[in-house]
């Protein structure tokens, strides 16, 4: 398996990071503004087994994102340094 290059890391000092949880998500399922304060609602396929053997998906939440317009920002620019850096990875539809 090929791996990946490392990224350049944020200069700011974080600690606490070994013990964060780590967020995976396939999906925005609503977004809003209230207060100034950015909201995302994160979503996630979960496969359901049913009796037939067959296999359900079923869209969970993932988590619910709360964000400064400032942070907004900052993820958006951060997010799109690394898929520039990344020209082989598919293209949104």
């Amino acid at each position: 398996m090929k791996q990946d290059k490392p990224t350049k890391a944020v200069t700011a000092t974080v600690s606490g990071s070994d013990t964060s949880p780590v967020i995976y998500f396939d999906g925005v399922a609503a977004i809003g503004m209230i207060g100034g304060v950015v909201q995302i609602e994160l979503a996630m396929n979960q496969l359901v087994p049913l009796s037939d053997g067959m296999v359900k998906t079923r869209v969970v939440s993932a988590g619910h994102l709360r964000l400064t317009s400032g942070a907004a920002l900052a993820l958006v620019e951060t997010i799109e340094r690394i898929l520039e850096s990344h020209p082989e990875l598919p293209k949104a539809h």
